[in-house]
């Protein structure tokens, strides 16, 4: 009975010691890995039918000839071709605008999107302010302001095309940012959704109303507004991931790219618990409407992709992408600056008396985010470094160092000149000891270790230190001693090349090693319950 109960009492000591090292294995490390995984894959999910749904756009007859077509193609980093803007932008801009009987403001404002996406000045295209004609509404008769003509439809795209690009608004203009906000504000129902026109509800609406306040979304009253909506189309969604809406014809691939948008803009997951209805999510049900050209149906029930449903799934899809990257709103383009480079260890003109130059190169666009760079030392090309760490071995005088980096549309080019002057004593014009005419050899040599005339020279080798018992110090990988003590990682860096390797350590990972103490603390239990165990049956043992 006692045996068995000492038995019992290791086999304890061994669970709690393994007890101890399996939660850093598993809970929050676990999780986070789930979660990076799902993530992973959206996204790769999602740059398939980015992709496909893009090149559907332009193999198509028509090619680009839609503003929403270049908003999502833009922003998905692929380059909208200049015949766009040539065949389509201009001419619609001529006809919608410039000669129009009478303008809707949704005309203007989707032209200034388009435009900002392209890189186009909306506030100068041939001596034109779209901006001002958005801001500064025109009425269509006395007290029919164009920017309500429409419905709801006006403020919101008004909106969202003054935030696509930090336009300057005077504070006296007849639609501020603010005014349109409060517009917006005013205009919900109280289930939380709006309406085109009246109080009934639309899920294009309420989605589009999201879209235009979401970058406001920081203020508490804008905050308690996006979260009625958003428990309005969650508490809407059917059991198949999308909306049934009677005005689009049932259950559209529209409307759930609209609510995509929306809730990525208001920095919320559309694959979250809350928007997944037995198993079936937003982005799910959305993908499911992909043709096999890589177009977007209407409905289910069409053999075709349809133009409309492509353009706005393409939209759905790149803003669900900037979400997961945190790239930003989709129909925000902030003027692109260009590409700022910082080279850390040199200064241009500088002078130095080490051969070896360590630099470290970072090269930002507009966005502040990091981007490739090229560069070229003495005229030769480099191979880059992602992480912008070069070690230069200078030639001696002028060397040359060039740093390149660019965006879309700029390029920014420093060049750094650094002189290396090698420091060393030069005994060329010193005469050797004893050898003055001038001067007596006694006085050359007060201790009379110089050979006099009258003594001949010793042998050299006499003078050799005993090197019988030092050891043997050339290195076996270099055998010619050539390679510099300080060079790093031991490698040789020709003069005028670099080394581009980077330091690694040799420690284990903080969280490694935390899990390797927590190993060896429980083999150190677990040999103090064997040692525990074998003194107690020794005295049972002993006691029998």
């Amino acid at each position: 009975m006692r045996k068995l109960h000492f038995i019992s009492t290791f086999i304890i000591t061994l669970v709690l010691t393994f007890s101890l090292t399996i939660p850093v294995f598993t809970s929050a490390q676990v999780a986070a890995a789930g979660q990076n995984e799902v993530e992973t894959s959206n996204l790769s999910t999602i740059n398939t039918a980015i992709a496909r749904a893009v090149n559907s756009i332009k193999q198509s007859q028509s090619g680009i000839n839609s503003e929403w077509e270049a908003v999502g193609i833009a922003r998905s980093g692929e380059e909208v071709p200049s015949s766009y803007y040539e065949d389509h932008f201009l001419s619609t801009l001529d006809s919608q605008v410039i000669n129009a009987s009478r303008v809707k403001i949704t005309d203007v404002e989707r032209l200034v999107i388009a435009a900002s996406a392209i890189g186009k000045d909306p506030t100068n295209l041939y001596g034109m302010n779209l901006v001002e004609k958005i801001y500064n509404s025109v009425d269509w008769t006395p007290g029919t302001d164009s920017m309500t003509a429409q419905g709801i439809n006006g403020p919101i795209f008004a909106l969202i095309a003054l935030d696509s690009q930090p336009f300057d608004i005077p504070a006296n203009a007849k639609w501020t940012k603010e005014k349109l906000l409060n517009e917006l504000l005013s205009r919900q129902n109280a289930d939380g959704s709006w309406s085109l026109f009246g109080t009934s509800p639309s899920y294009d609406m309420t989605a589009m109303a999201l879209i235009a306040i979401a970058p406001y979304k920081s203020q508490e009253n804008v905050r308690t507004t996006i979260d009625r909506a958003v428990q309005f189309l969650s508490a809407k969604q059917a059991t198949n991931g999308g909306f049934n809406d009677p005005f689009v014809g049932g259950v559209s691939s529209e409307t759930t790219s609209q609510v995509i948008i929306a809730l990525s803009s208001a920095g919320i997951d559309p694959t979250s618990a809350a928007f997944t209805k037995e198993g079936n999510n937003l982005l799910s049900h959305l993908l499911s409407f992909q043709y096999t050209d890589g177009g977007f149906k209407h409905i289910q029930s069409q053999n075709k992709a349809d133009a409309m449903a492509t353009e706005q799934a393409l939209q759905a899809l790149v803003a669900y992408k900037l979400f997961l990257e945190e790239g930003g709103y989709l129909y925000q383009f902030p003027p692109e600056t260009k590409p700022t480079i910082t080279v850390e260890g040199v200064e241009d003109g500088q002078t130095v008396n080490d051969e070896q130059l360590n630099i470290t190169v970072t090269a930002l666009n507009g966005k502040g985010e990091n981007i490739t760079h090229t560069l070229t030392f003495n005229d030769s090309d480099l191979a880059t470094n992602a992480e912008g760490h070069y070690t230069l071995q200078l030639r001696e005088g002028l060397n040359t160092i060039t740093v390149t980096a660019s965006s879309k549309k700029d390029t920014t080019i420093q060049t750094y000149q650094v002189t290396y002057e090698k420091i060393g004593n030069d005994d060329s014009n010193v005469p050797p000891a004893g050898n003055d005419p001038d001067v007596p050899p006694a006085e050359n040599d007060p201790d009379g270790s110089n050979p006099t005339d009258n003594e001949q020279p010793t042998d050299p080798s006499d003078n050799k230190p005993d090197t019988t018992d030092q050891p043997e110090t050339t290195d076996t990988n270099n055998p010619d001693n050539s390679i510099k003590p300080n060079q790093d990682n031991g490698q040789s860096v020709e003069t005028g090349t670099v080394s581009t390797n980077s330091s690694t350590g040799n420690g284990l990972p903080k969280t490694a090693s935390q899990q390797w103490n927590l190993i060896l603390l429980g083999a150190l239990l677990t040999l103090i319950g064997a040692v525990i165990y074998s003194l107690r049956n020794l005295k049972l043992k002993m006691n029998k």
